[in-house]
Formats: C-alpha cells, structure tokens, sequence
C-alpha cells in the first residue's frame, strides 16, 4: 500500500509542476544580449521528483535552426555536465528554479527562471561571467517566456 501511495503522490507533483509546458521565447519583452535569435520553444517535461527533461529549438534569422536536449537535476549537488564544467540544480519552491555552472570553483553561469502567479510566464534571469584579459565581465540577461 505504501508503494501505491508513493506513487499517485509522485504522479500528481510531476503533473502540478509550474515549469511542465511548452514555452515561446518573446524578444520584445527580453532584456537581453544582441542575438540573431528569432524564436526560441522549450518544452520541458518532468522525469521523476528531481529531473526535468528539456527540448530546445531554436531558429536564427540567417534561416538556421538547431534542435537541443538535456536532463536537468534539481537537487542541491553537483553533477558534471559539458567541458570541464560542473551544474548544481535547486527547485527551492514551487514557483522557482535555479542552475549554476561552475569552472574551477568559479561560478561561470546562472539562470533563475521563475513561474509568474498565473502560470503564463517564464522569466529567466541570467548571470554569464567570461575571463577577459583584466579579468571578468559579468553579463546580465532577463529572458521572457510565454507558455503556449
């Protein structure tokens, strides 16, 4: 019986997850970078309690599109992820999600995405820091999603 139980209450967190939807980039309500970005559509599914699957596609306005997928873990450790890189994950509320790379100990990449009251909008705030020959620059983007 209590393997049941486990179960439904599994199935129904993975379903009220604020983040679980397709979502559309919206420029015009983005504060970020120059980008040759035309449209950008995450679909993000929920795996089990800490894992979350996302699908990117992305079309630039020279007519390229690319296609992306990954796992992301949201549960306070450290995992490996691409050259040399570490990510943490943490979903600290229902509401809000947080994943930090690190590159020799430093913190290289942050985004916070939260899920607006109404669940129609995504906003991401993104902190990128890049090595320059006096030493850093620290990039901040907030990035507007609008679920579809």
């Amino acid at each position: 019986m209590k393997t049941w139980v486990l179960f439904i209450a599994m199935a129904a967190s993975a379903a009220d997850s604020a983040i679980v939807g397709t979502w559309s980039l919206r420029v015009a309500r983005s504060d970020m970078r120059p980008t040759q970005l035309v449209s950008e559509n995450v679909a993000i599914t929920q795996k089990d309690a800490v894992t979350w699957h996302y699908v990117y596609d992305f079309e630039f306005k020279d007519g390229r599109k690319t296609h992306n997928e990954q796992d992301r873990i949201f549960d306070g450790k450290e995992r490996p992820v691409a050259e040399g890189t570490v990510e943490v994950g943490k979903h600290p509320d229902a509401h809000n999600w947080i994943s930090q790379r690190f590159k020799d100990g430093k913190m290289i990449d942050e985004r916070h995405s939260t899920i607006s009251a109404d669940g129609k909008t995504q906003t991401v705030q993104r902190t990128t820091v890049t090595a320059t020959e006096t030493g850093s620059q620290t990039i901040r983007e907030s990035i507007v999603f609008e679920r579809q």
